[in-house]
């Protein structure tokens, strides 16, 4: 029963997320090419399996990484603390996290990676996001309660470790 479930679950997940794996944009206000992939094209993961993303943007920008799990628990990945560098200059490319990966775990199922991108910095519970210049040193706390510039959709799914 259990190994009907898991090919259940893998077949869903190849026709889920051969269309969310690359990130598909919301309508925004000020559009841009703003993309999110996964290490693994199909979004597949297996416990204990290690994952991340990768994130390009046109133009400058500042980004936070969200994950929602099976439950609806949702938690900011990225940025984690004062240290990490959310910001993105215009025509590169991140891998995120920066040093490490994401290691994939209970609970199992479907999960969502949602890429939120800003115009300028804000701040995330109670710290503050560094900006990529340390000479401004200006966060605006308006900015964070306002709605992201432009945002990615992945689906993942994470299933128990391969036997």
């Amino acid at each position: 029963m259990r190994k009907i479930l898991v090919l259940f679950v893998i077949l869903a997940a190849f026709l889920v997320c051969d269309v969310f794996a690359r990130g598909i944009l919301e309508e925004s206000v000020d559009k841009w090419e703003f993309t999110v992939t996964l290490d693994k094209p199909d979004g597949v993961y297996y416990e204990g399996e290690l994952a991340f993303l990768e994130i390009y943007s046109e133009r400058d920008s500042y980004f936070e990484v969200i994950h929602v799990d099976v439950n609806d628990n949702t938690q900011i990945i990225y940025p984690t603390n004062p240290r990490d560098s959310n910001f993105i200059g215009a025509g590169q490319t991140r891998i995120i996290p920066d040093n490490g990966r994401f290691v994939m775990g209970e609970p199992f199922g479907e999960e969502m990676i949602i890429v939120n991108a800003y115009d300028r910095p804000f701040v995330i519970q109670g710290f503050e996001v560094p900006s990529h210049s340390l000479e401004t040193g200006i966060i605006d706390n308006a900015v964070r309660e306002t709605s992201p510039s432009i945002t990615a959709r992945l689906k993942i799914i994470t299933l128990p470790e391969e036997r």
